[in-house]
């Protein structure tokens, strides 16, 4: 695959849409998890690469850098109300911070605060998710 598409893992349940370069996500997409996470962000020759948001399925968030498909550096994650935050080294909370702060984390990383997003009931693996 090359361009622009979405496949779905039917092994797993997983869906990507986005970006791809000769068979492998390369560019800006959407990964799907089955178990209702979300990951949007930036992918090379397959794996997490650069800025991303991971979106868990209870409503929580966290901007990361990733190399290689590691979080590394400096991250912030939410709650799911995002009323709180935590600073995130390497992907591990290290301690509660600022909602000010973790925006500023989110805008170094070139992103914005997640928004607050809603899980809706469906049948079948991939939740659907309306912003408010």
């Amino acid at each position: 695959m090359h361009g622009y598409g979405q496949y779905v893992y039917t092994d797993i349940s997983d869906c990507y849409e986005g970006q791809w370069l000769c068979g492998l996500r390369s560019g800006t997409g959407q990964y799907r998890f089955a178990n209702g996470n979300i990951f949007q962000g930036e992918y090379v020759i397959g794996s997490r690469q650069g800025a991303g948001v991971f979106y868990y399925v209870g409503g929580e968030a966290e901007v990361n850098l990733y190399e290689k498909g590691a979080e590394v550096g400096e991250g912030a994650r939410w709650s799911a109300d995002r009323s709180c935050a935590a600073f995130l080294r390497n992907g591990e909370a290290i301690e509660r911070i600022s909602l000010e702060e973790a925006a500023a984390i989110a805008s170094t990383l070139g992103l914005m605060v997640p928004a607050v997003t809603v899980a809706l009931p469906t049948v079948g693996p991939m939740p659907i998710r309306i912003t408010e």
